[in-house]
């Protein structure tokens, strides 16, 4: 197993400086591992990130939380759950609004939610361009599109 890495600097690794690399690719037996760190690379949030954005979108912005006179509590107990347990309560939270059209009230803002505040801009073009242009395939627990998009 070789591990290359991209840096900050969007330095890309010649792959030619690694024949097994290079053998690899031309049998068709190259996968890629792609994790988190090119996501945030890239300018996308952290999981946590996310959920928060979200549980905030909710409560600001669902009725029948917004108009509690206790959003704020609300807001500061659902922070501090568990990542997965956030998301799965705004999913749930979102089905069983009596409002008619909250899930397509969120869609848009789902963009918003998903970038960084520190957005990389055109970094995000070139790293999953570089990743295309190697042909292999790839494992992702990453949960935007880019590569599928590139």
């Amino acid at each position: 197993m070789i591990l290359l890495t991209i840096d900050n600097n969007v330095n890309r690794p010649k792959i030619k400086d690694y024949p097994q690399i290079t053998k690899a690719i031309h049998q068709g037996k190259l996968v890629l591992f792609i994790g988190a760190g090119l996501s945030r690379l890239a300018g996308y949030t952290s999981w946590d990130e996310y959920a928060n954005k979200k549980v905030n979108w909710l409560v600001e912005n669902l009725p029948s939380i917004k108009n509690n006179a206790q959003s704020d509590l609300i807001r500061e107990k659902f922070l501090k759950l568990e990542t997965k347990e956030k998301l799965t309560l705004c999913k749930y939270l979102l089905k069983n609004e009596k409002t008619k059209d909250d899930a397509q009230l969120m869609r848009p803002h789902e963009i918003d939610f998903l970038r960084s505040s520190n957005n990389t801009g055109n970094k995000e073009i070139e790293i999953y361009g570089y990743i295309r242009d190697i042909r292999a395939k790839y494992v992702t627990t990453n949960y935007d599109e880019c590569i599928e998009n590139a």
